[in-house]
Parts: C-alpha cells; structure tokens; sequence
C-alpha cells in the first residue's frame, strides 16, 4: 500500500516540483491542489477538497500569497487565515504528518548563520509574521491533535 501525500499550494514553484517528484515513486500516490482545486480561504472548499483526507496521509502546506505577489496587511490577515482554517480542518480529520514550508524570513534579515530551534524569530514585514503566526497556529493545532509536524 502506497503512501498518501496531499500538496496543497501544486501549482507554485515548490509544489509543483514536489508533485512531479513524488509521482514519479510508486511507494506514494499524490493528490495536488492548487488554489482553484481548494481554497485556503474558505472552510468549506478544504472541507469539500479534502474530505478523503485519513489519518494516515501526509499533508505538505506550499500554499502562500507570497511577498512577490503582495506584502500586506490585507495578505498577512489572509495566509494566517488560511493556516487557521486548515488547523480547523485538522482538528475534525487529523493526518498522520503536516509539513508547512516556512520561510527563513521568520528571522528577519541577516539573521545569524547557521539557525537553529533556538534562534530567536525576528519577522519584519508582514509576509515573515504571517509565516510565524501560521507556524504557530499550525503547532498548537497538531500538538492537540498528535500530528506530527514538520517546519521548513
């Protein structure tokens, strides 16, 4: 029996490379959404889009309105929500795994190298404290739900 890999965000850069990369192993099968298939923004898309979602899949969160496309506090309010709604998502239908890609911008800028988990976070715009915020919504809702997660 394969493993269950679940990318949301697949049509960015990263999603879209680990979509294919997972593909193409026969130990996993892949379901890739991108933000027409699921939309973060609204409980009842994820709820619709994941709903064969089990408790032995891994979920790998791309999905972002990154500092590109706006850096805001209109989009900082929107990708903690999306990390919201997905913890909602989470509490009703726990995975095996969460792996949330992050950003090392948590630290601000020129943080000091290497980083480690006891680096202070320093964020200093609103992309690097939606990143935060979402690691830390993300990190409540899996420790209540024994999910294992996995920051990057």
């Amino acid at each position: 029996m394969s493993q269950k890999i679940v990318i949301l965000g697949a049509k960015g850069f990263i999603g879209s490379y680990l979509s294919k990369q997972f593909s193409k192993d026969s130990k996993y099968t892949v379901a890739s959404y991108s933000s027409s298939d699921c939309n973060l923004l609204s409980v009842d898309s994820i709820n619709q889009s994941l709903s064969k979602v089990t408790a032995n899949d891994t979920l790998i969160i791309t999905s972002t309105i990154n500092r590109s496309t706006e850096n805001s506090l209109n989009s900082m309010v929107k990708n903690i929500s999306m990390a919201d709604n997905l913890a909602k998502f989470l509490e009703n239908h726990p995975v095996k795994q969460v792996i949330f890609l992050s950003s090392i911008d948590v630290y601000g800028i020129n943080p000091i190298i290497p980083i480690t988990e006891r680096t202070l976070p320093n964020p200093n715009d609103y992309y690097s404290q939606s990143k935060l915020t979402s690691e830390f919504v993300l990190q409540k809702t899996c420790s209540k739900n024994n999910i294992s997660l996995l920051v990057l």
